[in-house]
C-alpha cells in the first residue's frame, strides 16, 4: 500500500514546523535550513518522519532534498 501524497506533504510540513519551532506556515520550495532548521533539528525531523510515516530514510536527507517540495 503506497502513502497519499497529500497527506505525506501535510505531514512533513507540520513535523518541519514543530521541529523548527514556527507557528507560521513553511513554504514547499523554502529551504529548511534556511527556514531556521539546523543539524540537530534535521536529525530529530528525519527521525520523526521516519517513526510517522513508516519508511526508512537516509541520514543525508536534508543534503538531497532541501526543501519540502
Amino acid at each position: 500500500v503506497g502513502l497519499d501524497a497529500a497527506m505525506v506533504q501535510a505531514t512533513v510540513q507540520e513535523m518541519a514546523r514543530q521541529a523548527i519551532g514556527v507557528d507560521d506556515e513553511l513554504f514547499l520550495d523554502s529551504a529548511l535550513m534556511d527556514s531556521g532548521m539546523d543539524s540537530l533539528t534535521a536529525v530529530s525531523f528525519r527521525n520523526g518522519l521516519q517513526q510517522q510515516l513508516g519508511v526508512k530514510l537516509p541520514s543525508s536527507l536534508m543534503f538531497d532534498y532541501p526543501t519540502m517540495k
